[in-house]
């Protein structure tokens, strides 16, 4: 496999899973027990969400300022007979019939009536990222050989709940309102093992040369990230199997060039 690690800086981004009643919380990953001065602890894992879609609207913004009309990221004008407006300098999902830049690389699933079902296909790239470790949990263990773990194997970030209240007119509360924000360094990925020579140095220039923000509450100033580093991987994974029944995984990493 090939890969692109990005390594980013956030002074407040909410990616949230959206409202549940008047509270929006990131997307629980699952509950980790590790072991720290001899006692077993839990930590809460989060996922840093819509890190694949902000990707694909830094290409779209690339191109727009290029004048290249590519997909939009909908199709939701297929369904139901419904009309959806796009923005100018886009085309509806598919109606490239997959040549534009964007749809080479992100593909898409194509609806329409009358069109092929060959317009369908798989992006060609696929993103993730480490879990989000508390930054207030990671401060607090003492054990140097787990928190060099915990440091390599997620994002350790600090993440705050942000409480605020809607007055109307006559200052009574018309609503309450609690968001949860992440703030710090992350690291994602993009195995780019599928793209030729020359749609990697676009990714780059795309990830280099585009300033759109990511998540939610972007007029606020939220979801601002600063990218501080690029690598290009190649990685060979390796899995042993031990004589306690477990599986160890290595990845072997060799630095390449841009």
């Amino acid at each position: 496999m090939k890969r692109l690690r990005i390594e980013l800086y956030t002074p407040e981004l909410k990616t949230e899973n959206g409202s549940m009643g008047t509270r929006s919380e990131m997307l629980k990953l699952h509950t980790l027990i590790e072991n720290y001065d001899g006692n077993k602890k839990n930590i809460e894992l989060y996922k840093i969400k819509g890190l694949k879609g902000w990707l694909r609207h830094k290409y779209m913004e690339y191109y727009r300022n290029k004048g290249i009309e590519v997909c939009y990221s909908s199709s939701k004008e297929n369904f139901k007979d419904r009309k959806l407006e796009i923005p100018k300098g886009f085309h509806s999902l598919g109606a490239c019939n997959g040549n534009c830049p964007i749809y080479k690389i992100f593909g898409g699933v194509v609806a329409k009536k009358d069109v092929s079902s060959d317009l369908t296909r798989q992006s060609r790239i696929m993103v993730w990222e480490n879990g989000v470790v508390s930054l207030t949990h990671f401060r607090k263990i003492k054990d140097k050989k787990l928190k060099k773990h915990l440091k390599s194997k997620y994002n350790v970030m600090s993440y705050n709940t942000e409480n605020s209240i809607c007055l109307g007119i006559d200052g009574e509360s018309i609503q309450n309102f609690g968001e949860r924000f992440i703030a710090g360094d992350f690291e994602f990925f993009i195995d780019v093992t599928k793209l030729n020579d020359d749609e990697l140095k676009t990714m780059v220039d795309v990830l280099l040369n585009t300033d759109t923000q990511m998540g939610r509450g972007k007029t606020r100033g939220n979801g601002i990230v600063e990218i501080k580093k690029i690598k290009y991987e190649e990685v060979i994974i390796e899995n042993k199997l031990k004589k306690d029944g477990t599986v160890e995984r290595k990845e072997n990493i060799k630095e390449l060039n841009l």
